[in-house]
């Protein structure tokens, strides 16, 4: 997808809580523990193995940001939004050690 305003509208249509930032989709997460948020970063490279495409997860504490792009394209495809869809599911099913949604 090329023009950033389709991009961002689809983004804010289709992934509530996610962000468009320098053509890469972010969202961010804040647990009850480093540990909890440990978990819920294992539950999402199993579901990331299972599509084979993968986010760049950074854990701080009990802070989880979450990036996805597609590097062989350098920017977003429909790889991004299948797997950012299925992370917004999680988030909606899980509740072990979830404080909010940042």
């Amino acid at each position: 997808m090329t023009n950033p305003d389709a991009l961002a509208e689809k983004v804010n249509e289709k992934l509530p809580g996610w962000e468009l930032i320098n053509n890469t989709l972010h969202r961010k997460l804040s647990f009850k523990s480093a540990s909890a948020s440990l978990a819920f970063t294992n539950h999402i490279a199993t579901i990331a193995e299972q599509q084979q495409h993968h986010p760049s997860l950074f854990i701080d504490g009990a802070q989880l940001q979450i990036e996805l792009y597609t590097q062989d394209t350098g920017g977003i495809t429909e790889k991004d939004f299948v797997l950012a869809e299925e992370i917004n599911t999680l988030i909606k099913n899980y509740t072990h050690g979830m404080v909010h949604e940042k």
